[in-house]
């Protein structure tokens, strides 16, 4: 694992984070394929691209992954679920299969400068393991990995018990932590729950709205989005973004760039590909869609991924409508 004092900033992003739930502890004097491990049961990760101090967008996060993992052959114990509340029956019906969701985490991993997550030592062994199982090469090592509860460990500067040196802080102790080093009153329980949604209160591009209510004049207006229908929700109710109706990776059980997200709304509002039309500041988003046989409009956003943004500087593809802003490319889709 990566000293975690020897990264320079500016070597980690793109960052890969992830986390594991699984079927109970690992055992460390065993290795990681070893059949009396126990088998990882979801995987969710986050990609983000660099952020800069004084950037006026905080959205570093450009993909998300959130997938369950069907069963084959093993089952999840009680007292696990009693801590991550994930059954069986979930992994069954939502799940699947491991060699896939390996598939997406290693697309991602591809392309990080860092992979790190709270508990290091734990994830990548959960990883490693399945791909063991798969005859896959183990890829653990190549790249910096960052844990984040190490990181955080000399920051947080818990005591332990036995007064010798400082313990591992929880997730909760260390955010705690932070909010104290950035001179905030400690939130409580309701003000942590506000403080880990400040997402919820994003202010959208200033031609946003106007853009939008172009749109909806003429079309349905519709969010496709792997953020969580209370996330869109609340951003619109926050900003007054006048969405007839919020799509979401999580409506229907696939994120984006999965061809079942953008074929979803499709479905869902009984038309033919090419009647649906994706308006997106990402290339491979919009790539992605047409695959599926959307109509596509590209809006440049240069600060999309911060200052020093090196992707989607320009329309990289054959889209239906480009234009610099969604007030742009609203005109020339006849709004």
């Amino acid at each position: 694992m990566t000293d975690q004092a020897s990264l320079a900033i500016d070597t980690l992003f793109p960052s890969l984070v992830f986390d594991l739930e699984t079927q109970g502890l690992f055992n460390f004097k065993l290795p990681a394929d070893h059949p009396d491990q126990p088998r990882i049961v979801q995987i969710g990760a986050v990609y983000l691209e660099e952020v800069r101090a004084g950037d006026d967008r905080t959205s570093p996060v450009t993909r998300i992954m959130n997938r369950l993992i069907k069963p084959d052959g093993w089952t999840i114990p009680v007292e696990a679920t009693a801590i991550h509340g994930i059954t069986t029956a979930m992994c069954e019906e939502k799940g699947v299969p491991i060699a896939a969701a390996l598939d997406e985490l290693m697309e991602m991993w591809a392309t990080c400068a860092v992979f790190s997550s709270y508990g290091m030592q734990f994830d990548s062994k959960g990883v490693r393991g399945e791909l063991r199982r798969l005859g896959r090469p183990d890829c653990f090592g190549i790249r910096p990995e960052v844990c984040l509860m190490m990181a955080a460990t000399p920051i947080c500067k818990l005591p332990r018990a036995s007064g010798n040196g400082f313990k591992f802080p929880k997730l909760r102790e260390a955010v705690e932590m932070l909010l104290k080093k950035r001179s905030l009153k400690h939130p409580g329980e309701e003000g942590a729950w506000e403080f880990t949604h400040l997402w919820h209160k994003l202010r959208p591009w200033p031609d946003s709205v106007e853009g939008i209510g172009m749109m909806k004049k003429k079309y349905v207006v519709a969010t496709l989005s792997n953020g969580n229908v209370a996330l869109l929700i609340n951003m619109a109710k926050h900003s007054g973004i006048p969405w007839d109706h919020c799509f979401s990776g999580e409506t229907f059980h696939h994120y984006k760039p999965d061809p079942e997200s953008y074929l979803g709304v499709v479905d869902s509002m009984y038309l033919k590909p090419h009647q649906v039309m994706l308006v997106a500041a990402h290339n491979g988003d919009l790539k992605a869609a047409q695959k599926c046989g959307l109509s596509t409009g590209f809006v440049h956003r240069p600060k999309e991924h911060g200052p020093n943004q090196k992707t989607d500087l320009k329309a990289d593809g054959d889209w239906d409508a480009v234009g610099e802003s969604i007030i742009e490319v609203a005109k020339k889709i006849g709004c």
